[in-house]
């Protein structure tokens, strides 16, 4: 049986992500959470092809957790799709350091590439199917740029810098499950009607 091509996102930059370098990869149709991976930016992009299995209500959502915690500290919630549908998204995380991903498709077979943004990233390379190894990655070399200096030299060193992310991803979700709530509500009130 000939292999169906991936409609996965490329790995170069993109809007969010000047300078990407790939960090891990994952597939399956079941909800697992990966094993732990260095992120070595405070930006790191998901990139992502799903392929629905049934025809209404398939998406995927997969959350950025750091090690040791158990909120997520950004994440993604897909649109429903009816047909293979392959995007990527920019994730802002608290800070650089290890994080994993908790993935879970609703009535999705998913592809997911896991890019790091710009910061001090040497070649890195990783590739998982189900779960992921740890001892799979590698990094080594230095490639910081003249641009990644002049970027860090204008963050403030005495303050933090604001949380852009986080509780935005709530909201496509709180949508579908108000949608979900109200159609049963509406479907008991015409059953007790007859």
């Amino acid at each position: 049986m000939p292999v169906q091509p991936s409609g996965l996102p490329g790995p170069g930059p993109s809007e969010g992500c000047n300078n990407p370098t790939q960090i891990a990869t994952f597939e399956g149709q079941v909800p697992q959470s990966t094993e732990p991976f260095e992120v070595p930016s405070d930006v790191m992009r998901v990139r992502y092809f799903i392929e629905p299995l049934v025809e209404l209500g398939s998406f995927l959502v997969v959350d950025a957790i750091k090690d040791g915690e158990s909120f997520p500290t950004d994440g993604v919630i897909t649109p429903p799709v009816r047909t293979p549908t392959g995007r990527s998204e920019i994730l802002q995380l608290d800070q650089r350091g290890t994080y994993f991903l908790e993935i879970d498709p609703h009535h999705v077979s998913y592809q997911i590439a896991v890019d790091a943004c710009e910061g001090d990233i040497g070649p890195i390379t990783g590739t998982t199917t189900g779960t992921s190894t740890a001892g799979d990655a590698t990094t080594a070399g230095d490639s910081t740029s003249p641009r990644d200096n002049v970027i860090r030299d204008t963050i403030s060193d005495g303050q933090p810098l604001p949380n852009t992310g986080g509780l935005s991803m709530l909201m496509p979700f709180g949508a579908v499950l108000a949608l979900i709530i109200t159609g049963s509500a509406i479907g008991l009130f015409y059953v007790r009607r007859r």
